[in-house]
C-alpha cells in the first residue's frame, strides 16, 4: 500500500511537472513571436536609417564632384583671363613702342624739313646777292673823276659783297653736309635699333662721328679761354636721332672781316661765352634711363636756360637779317654811278651772319649736354590703368568666388566626415544590437533545458 501511494504521489508530481512544462512552453511560444517582431521592427528602422544615410552620402558625393568640377572650371577661367590680360599688356607695349617709333620718325622728318627751309633761305639770300652783282655788272660805269672818286668805295663794297657771298656759300655747304650727316646717322640708328645691341650701337655711331671731317663736328666757341667748358661730342647721338640742324664750322673757314666787324664779333663771342657757366657737364647716372625711344630729356637747368637764351638770340638775329634783306633797296643805275654800293648795310649783314653762326655753335654745344631718357612710371596711360583696374577687379572677383567655392567644398567635406562618423556609430550600434539579440536568443534556447532538470530533482530524495 505504501508503494502504491508513493507511485500515485510520484505520478501526480509528474503530471504537475508536465503541466508546468506545458505552461512554460506556451509562455515561451508567446514570447518568441513578440521578441522576433520587436527585433524585426528595430532592424527595419535601422535599415531605413542606414538607407537614408547612404542616400545622403551619395548626394553629398555628387555635390562634391559638382563643386570640384566648378572649381576646375573657375581655375581654367582664371588662367584664361590672366593669359588674356598678359596678351593685352603685350599688345599695349607693342602699340606704345610703335607709336614712339612713329613719333621719332615724324620728329626726324620735321627736323629735316626745318633744315631744308634753312637751306632754301640761304639759297634765296645767295640768289639776291647774285642779282645785285648782275645788276652791278650791267650798270654802265661813270667816267672821269666821278669813277675815280667812287672806285674806292665800290671796291670796298664789292669786297664786302664777295665776303658775304663766300660766307653764304660756306653756310650752305655746311647745311648740306649736316643734312647728309643726319641721313647717314638716321640710317645707322635704324639699323642698330633693329639689331638691338646698345654697345654695338654706341661703337658704330662713335666710329661714324670719328670718320666725319673736322668741319662737320660740333666744336666750341672759337678762341675760348682756358676757363671755358670744352664741348663734349661723345653723347651727341644720345639725345636725338640726328645731329644739330646747323653744325658749326672751324675757325679756318671764317671769312676775312674788317676791324669793326672783328670787334663786334669778339664782343658777341665773349658775351655768349660768359653767359654759360662752366658747371655744365654730364649728368651723373645718365645711362640708367638713357633710351633712344624715350619721351623725356635729362639735363641740368643751367644748360637748358642757356640753350633757350641762345635760341632766342638766334631768332632775334634771323628776324633782323630778314628785315635787312627786305628793306634793302634795289640799286638803280643812277645810284650806282653817283654813290656806288653802300658798304655799311653789307657789313652789318656779315656781322649778323657771323653772330648767328656763333650762336648756332653754342646752341649745338649745349644740345650735346642733354640726354634723351625714358623715366620709369607706374601708370603709363589712362587706358592702360583702366584696363588693368578692370582686370584686377575681375581677378579679385574670381578669387573671391573661388574662395567661396573652396569654403563650400570644405563644409561639404566636413558634412561628409560627419556622415561617415554617424554611419560608423550606427554600424557600431547595429553590432551591439546584434550581439544582444544573439545573447537573448541563447538565453531563450537555454530556458526549456533548465526547467526540465528542476522538475525531476525532487524524485531523488524519495528514491
Amino acid at each position: 500500500m505504501e508503494h502504491i501511494q508513493e507511485i500515485r504521489s510520484l505520478r501526480k508530481r509528474l503530471e504537475e511537472s508536465i503541466r508546468t512544462n506545458e505552461k512554460l512552453r506556451r509562455q515561451l511560444e508567446r514570447q518568441e513571436p513578440d521578441s522576433d517582431r520587436d527585433k524585426q521592427k528595430e532592424n527595419e528602422k535601422l535599415r531605413e536609417s542606414l538607407s537614408r544615410k547612404t542616400a545622403n552620402l551619395e548626394h553629398l558625393q555628387q555635390e562634391l564632384a559638382c563643386v570640384r568640377g566648378e572649381n576646375v572650371r573657375l581655375q581654367r577661367e582664371v588662367g584664361e583671363t590672366e593669359r588674356h590680360s598678359q596678351q593685352l599688356l603685350q599688345e599695349l607695349r607693342d602699340s606704345r613702342s610703335e607709336l614712339s617709333r612713329v613719333q621719332e620718325e615724324a620728329k626726324w622728318r620735321q627736323q629735316l624739313l626745318s633744315q631744308n627751309d634753312k637751306l632754301l633761305q640761304s639759297l634765296r639770300v645767295e640768289l639776291r646777292v647774285y642779282e645785285k652783282l648782275d645788276e652791278e655788272h650791267r650798270t654802265p660805269r661813270a667816267s672821269g673823276a666821278e669813277a675815280l672818286r667812287d672806285g674806292w668805295q665800290g671796291q670796298g663794297a664789292l669786297a664786302d659783297l664777295h665776303g658775304l657771298l663766300t660766307e653764304v656759300q660756306a653756310l650752305r655747304a655746311q647745311l648740306e653736309t649736316s643734312i647728309e650727316t643726319n641721313r647717314a646717322l638716321q640710317s645707322k640708328l635704324e639699323e642698330q635699333l633693329a639689331k638691338g645691341g646698345r654697345e654695338a650701337q654706341e661703337a658704330a655711331l662713335a666710329s661714324a662721328l670719328q670718320t666725319l671731317p673736322t668741319a662737320e663736328r660740333p666744336l666750341g666757341l672759337d678762341r675760348q679761354d682756358d676757363d671755358t667748358c670744352p664741348v663734349t661730342v661723345e653723347n651727341s647721338y644720345d639725345l636725338f636721332d640726328s645731329t644739330a640742324a646747323v653744325p658749326p664750322t672751324s675757325a679756318s673757314e671764317a671769312p676775312s672781316l674788317s676791324v669793326n666787324d672783328v670787334d663786334s664779333l669778339s664782343c658777341v663771342s665773349i658775351s655768349s661765352a660768359t653767359s654759360i657757366p662752366c658747371m655744365s657737364g654730364l649728368v651723373p647716372g645718365r645711362h640708367l634711363w638713357a633710351s633712344k625711344s624715350g619721351c623725356h630729356v635729362l639735363g641740368m637747368i643751367e644748360d637748358y636756360d642757356a640753350l633757350c637764351k641762345q635760341i632766342g638770340q638766334g631768332q632775334k638775329l634771323l628776324a633782323e637779317m630778314d628785315i635787312q634783306i627786305q628793306e634793302a633797296p634795289s640799286p638803280t643805275g643812277r645810284e650806282l654811278e653817283t654813290k656806288g654800293l653802300r658798304s655799311a648795310p653789307l657789313g652789318r649783314f656779315v656781322t649778323a651772319v657771323n653772330t648767328a653762326k656763333l650762336t648756332l655753335e653754342e646752341a649745338a654745344r649745349l644740345l650735346t649736354l642733354l640726354w634723351r631718357v625714358s623715366l620709369p612710371t607706374n601708370g603709363q596711360c589712362t587706358l592702360h590703368c583702366e584696363q588693368t583696374g578692370e582686370t584686377e577687379a575681375e581677378i579679385t572677383k574670381l578669387h573671391k568666388k573661388l574662395f567661396e567655392q573652396e569654403k563650400k567644398l570644405q563644409n561639404t567635406m566636413k558634412l561628409l566626415q560627419l556622415s561617415k562618423h554617424q554611419e560608423k556609430v550606427i554600424f557600431d550600434q547595429l553590432v551591439v544590437t546584434h550581439k544582444i539579440l544573439r545573447k537573448a536568443r541563447g538565453n531563450l534556447e537555454l530556458r526549456p533545458g533548465g526547467a526540465h532538470p528542476g522538475t525531476s530533482s525532487p524524485s531523488r530524495p524519495g528514491s
